[in-house]
């Protein structure tokens, strides 16, 4: 009895490293990527927005290439609007481009067009 005991738990002791090390990594490449682009995201903040519901792949992607741009965009504000079913990454790259050429439109205007572009 006791054997089998220990070998359910060596088990599960097993899943729950493997499990949290996958997880781990996902989050901490994420994080990474933040740091080497020179706009630090905490690691917390990732994994918040991944447990509210965001795709925190997407939105950090849009977020680093926004301040490489100088966009001045927050966080918050892109994983708002990804939530909004914007797509963040082609608005992002529309506000660089407008930017670029001298147009006067914000991010919200952009967004705005985005969705009933839907």
């Amino acid at each position: 009895m006791d054997i089998v005991v220990m070998v359910v738990m060596g088990i599960a002791i097993a899943v729950v490293l493997f499990v949290g090390s996958v997880i781990y990594l996902y989050f901490f490449r994420l994080w990474f990527r933040t740091h080497i682009a020179q706009c630090s995201v905490p690691l917390m903040t990732i994994l918040k927005m991944f447990f509210r519901g965001g795709n925190p792949q997407v939105v950090i992607s849009a977020y680093i290439v926004a301040h490489k741009a100088g966009a001045g965009l927050s966080l918050e504000e892109l994983e708002t609007q990804y939530k909004n079913k914007v797509d963040v990454k082609a608005v992002v790259q529309a506000l660089i481009d407008a930017d670029k050429n001298g147009e006067g439109t914000t991010f919200e205007a952009l967004c705005q067009q985005d969705l009933q572009s839907i």
